[in-house]
Protein backbone atom coordinates (compact mmCIF):
# COMPACT_ATOMS: atom_id res chain seq x y z
CA UNK A 1 0.00 0.00 0.00
CA UNK A 2 1.42 3.36 -0.94
CA UNK A 3 -0.01 5.34 1.99
CA UNK A 4 -0.79 4.76 5.62
CA UNK A 5 -4.33 6.13 5.32
CA UNK A 6 -5.28 3.70 2.55
CA UNK A 7 -3.79 0.79 4.54
CA UNK A 8 -5.71 1.86 7.62
CA UNK A 9 -8.94 2.18 5.61
CA UNK A 10 -8.74 -1.29 4.09
CA UNK A 11 -7.75 -3.01 7.37
CA UNK A 12 -10.55 -1.23 9.25
CA UNK A 13 -12.99 -2.34 6.58
CA UNK A 14 -11.74 -5.92 6.84
CA UNK A 15 -12.11 -5.89 10.64
CA UNK A 16 -15.67 -4.58 10.33
CA UNK A 17 -16.56 -7.44 7.95
CA UNK A 18 -15.24 -9.98 10.46
CA UNK A 19 -17.12 -8.38 13.38
CA UNK A 20 -20.36 -8.30 11.42
CA UNK A 21 -19.98 -12.02 10.71
CA UNK A 22 -19.97 -12.67 14.45
CA UNK A 23 -23.21 -10.70 14.80
CA UNK A 24 -24.78 -12.74 11.98
CA UNK A 25 -23.91 -15.90 13.90
CA UNK A 26 -25.37 -14.50 17.14
CA UNK A 27 -28.67 -13.46 15.54
CA UNK A 28 -28.96 -16.87 13.88
CA UNK A 29 -28.19 -18.60 17.19
CA UNK A 30 -30.92 -16.59 18.94
CA UNK A 31 -33.50 -17.89 16.46
CA UNK A 32 -32.20 -21.46 16.75
CA UNK A 33 -32.22 -21.38 20.56
CA UNK A 34 -35.83 -20.15 20.58
CA UNK A 35 -36.77 -23.44 18.92
CA UNK A 36 -34.27 -25.89 20.42
CA UNK A 37 -34.52 -24.71 24.06
CA UNK A 38 -37.80 -22.80 24.45
CA UNK A 39 -38.28 -23.55 28.16
CA UNK A 40 -34.85 -22.42 29.38
CA UNK A 41 -35.29 -19.57 31.88
CA UNK A 42 -33.74 -16.37 30.57
CA UNK A 43 -33.42 -12.94 32.17
CA UNK A 44 -35.00 -11.31 29.12
CA UNK A 45 -37.42 -12.55 26.49
CA UNK A 46 -38.05 -10.88 23.18
CA UNK A 47 -41.66 -9.68 23.07
CA UNK A 48 -43.89 -11.36 20.54
CA UNK A 49 -42.76 -14.94 21.04
CA UNK A 50 -41.34 -16.70 18.00
CA UNK A 51 -42.72 -14.08 15.63
CA UNK A 52 -41.00 -11.32 17.60
CA UNK A 53 -37.75 -13.26 17.63
CA UNK A 54 -37.89 -13.74 13.86
CA UNK A 55 -38.70 -10.06 13.38
CA UNK A 56 -35.96 -8.61 15.59
CA UNK A 57 -33.26 -11.17 14.77
CA UNK A 58 -34.19 -10.98 11.09
CA UNK A 59 -33.92 -7.21 11.25
CA UNK A 60 -30.48 -7.57 12.82
CA UNK A 61 -29.41 -10.04 10.14
CA UNK A 62 -30.60 -7.70 7.38
CA UNK A 63 -28.80 -4.75 8.98
CA UNK A 64 -25.57 -6.77 9.20
CA UNK A 65 -25.85 -7.88 5.58
CA UNK A 66 -26.49 -4.29 4.48
CA UNK A 67 -23.47 -3.08 6.45
CA UNK A 68 -21.32 -5.84 4.93
CA UNK A 69 -22.45 -4.82 1.44
CA UNK A 70 -21.61 -1.19 2.23
CA UNK A 71 -18.21 -2.33 3.45
CA UNK A 72 -17.43 -3.57 -0.04
CA UNK A 73 -18.09 -0.13 -1.53
CA UNK A 74 -14.74 1.45 -2.33
CA UNK A 75 -13.51 4.40 -0.27
CA UNK A 76 -13.37 7.94 -1.62
CA UNK A 77 -10.86 8.52 -4.43
CA UNK A 78 -8.44 10.40 -2.18
CA UNK A 79 -8.09 7.31 0.08
CA UNK A 80 -7.92 4.72 -2.70
CA UNK A 81 -4.36 5.53 -3.65
CA UNK A 82 -3.64 2.06 -5.02
CA UNK A 83 -5.35 3.11 -8.23
CA UNK A 84 -6.90 -0.32 -8.55
CA UNK A 85 -10.43 -1.08 -7.50
CA UNK A 86 -9.78 -4.74 -8.32
CA UNK A 87 -6.96 -4.85 -5.73
CA UNK A 88 -9.19 -3.26 -3.08
CA UNK A 89 -12.09 -5.67 -3.63
CA UNK A 90 -9.92 -8.77 -3.97
CA UNK A 91 -7.92 -7.88 -0.84
CA UNK A 92 -11.15 -7.56 1.15
CA UNK A 93 -12.73 -10.76 -0.15
CA UNK A 94 -9.60 -12.93 0.07
CA UNK A 95 -8.65 -11.48 3.46
CA UNK A 96 -12.16 -12.08 4.77
CA UNK A 97 -12.15 -15.70 3.59
CA UNK A 98 -8.70 -16.36 5.09
CA UNK A 99 -9.73 -14.90 8.45
CA UNK A 100 -13.01 -16.81 8.32
CA UNK A 101 -11.35 -20.19 7.74
CA UNK A 102 -8.43 -19.89 10.20
CA UNK A 103 -10.48 -21.28 13.14
CA UNK A 104 -11.53 -24.28 11.05
CA UNK A 105 -7.91 -24.97 10.11
CA UNK A 106 -6.81 -24.75 13.75
CA UNK A 107 -9.66 -27.06 14.76
CA UNK A 108 -8.67 -29.57 12.09
CA UNK A 109 -5.00 -29.53 13.15
CA UNK A 110 -5.63 -29.64 16.90
CA UNK A 111 -3.59 -31.97 19.08
CA UNK A 112 -5.22 -34.59 21.29
CA UNK A 113 -3.44 -33.06 24.30
CA UNK A 114 -5.48 -29.86 23.84
CA UNK A 115 -8.66 -31.64 24.90
CA UNK A 116 -10.06 -30.47 28.19
CA UNK A 117 -10.43 -33.25 30.72
CA UNK A 118 -13.84 -33.50 32.37
CA UNK A 119 -13.67 -34.16 36.10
Amino acid sequence: MPSVSSSFWILTDLAALVYLTVYLIMFSAAIKLRYSEPDTPRPYKVPGGKTGMWFFAGLGILACLAAMALGLVPPPAQLLTTGSLLFYESFLIIGFLVILFIPFIIFRLRKPSWKKSIK
